[in-house]
């Protein structure tokens, strides 16, 4: 009960707390696997509504983690975005935590009870990760001077996020055709003046 309470305000205050989770999930099956409690008894129905709030917690911050990476990735057009502006570093920070929880909570979705919405919200977000970085890669490869900086902050941001959901070697063949498409439209920009 008290880790669950570590664990909404560490929510609340957006931090880290994917090591939280996997620590909640061994005192879960460590309490489950050593006290055998009655379905009757106040301490059995105590643990019950101790996880269901644990899952409901879970279920909430992994079914919004989706919207969250859309909302940063999505494609803009150049006339939506501020010359010069890049993605605020927190939200990108947040996104990427949240990431995280997902990635601890699809590892360990039997003792935290969110074993369905786990799959599906993983699933979902490598699905769309792999389409918005082809995305963010043509839009990059035709930014102008004025939005250039915030495409490239959002293909740094799936970057990271990339590096999560599929690993670092996935993530660090993205950032490096990132970097090539950048230096292919510079070469094209001085070739043209």
């Amino acid at each position: 009960e008290c880790m669950l309470g570590d664990l909404r305000d560490g929510l609340r205050v957006r931090r880290q707390v994917a090591p939280l989770v996997r620590a909640i999930c061994v005192a879960v099956h460590g309490v489950g696997a050593e006290i055998s409690f009655s379905t009757d008894s106040r301490w059995g129905h105590r643990f019950a509504a101790t996880r269901g709030g644990l899952a409901d917690l879970l279920k909430a911050e992994i079914e919004q983690a989706p919207v969250r990476v859309r909302r940063i990735l999505r494609p803009r057009a150049a006339k939506d975005i501020v010359p010069g502006s890049a993605l605020e570093a927190n939200e990108v920070s947040d996104a990427e935590m949240q990431l995280d929880l997902v990635n601890a909570c699809r590892q360990h979705a039997e003792e935290l009870g969110v074993g369905e919405v786990s799959a599906r919200g993983f699933s979902e977000l490598q699905h769309y990760l792999e389409g918005a970085a082809k995305i963010l890669l043509d839009s990059l490869s035709h930014a102008g001077e004025a939005d250039r900086p915030f495409r490239r902050s959002q293909m740094q941001a799936a970057v990271r996020f990339c590096r999560i959901m599929f690993g670092a070697d996935y993530a660090g063949l993205l950032a490096k055709a990132a970097e090539m498409t950048t230096q292919k439209v510079g070469e094209t920009q001085r070739a043209r003046a």
